[in-house]
């Protein structure tokens, strides 16, 4: 229809309901939030965050699987102690302690265990000899391939 008043202007009679109409977002939403989660789930996670040098081999096998709980412990050569994760021990007792109530808090976690190239063998001996006194044999060792 041609509005009398203006004869150039068409009157259009959906103006009205274009106003009733309102933008759905829960379909984007749905979809940020899917890939959100994808970006979370392949993201890489780092064993190991603290500074050192690992011990070189010629045969090193890959570590493939990096989405099970891992429960990381270093012996350093900048001090005389344990890391268990980011935490360090100078004494032995606290240290062991500690790390029996985290195996048993995560049973099914890896444990991988890395040794500065200087570090003290002896510290390093004394973690393997506990992990198999505790009958767990599933332990990776961090080493750096030549």
């Amino acid at each position: 229809m041609i509005d009398r008043r203006n004869p150039a202007l068409i009157n259009n009679n959906q103006s009205s309901n274009t106003l009733t109409q309102k933008l759905e977002l829960t379909p984007l939403i749905d979809v940020i939030f899917i890939v959100i989660v994808f970006l979370l789930l392949t993201a890489n996670v780092r064993l190991l965050s603290l500074p050192i040098t690992v011990p070189e081999t010629d045969d090193v096998p890959e570590v493939t699987s990096q989405n099970q709980p891992t429960i990381a412990i270093t012996v350093s050569n900048k001090n005389k102690g344990w890391y268990l994760e980011k935490e360090y021990f100078a004494e032995w007792e606290l240290f062991r302690s500690r790390l029996l109530l985290t195996i048993e808090e995560k049973s099914e976690a890896k444990i991988t265990l890395a040794a500065d190239q200087q570090a003290d063998v002896q510290r390093f001996v004394k973690v393997l000899t506990l992990l198999q006194q505790q009958q767990i044999s599933d332990t990776r060792i961090i080493v750096e391939k030549e």
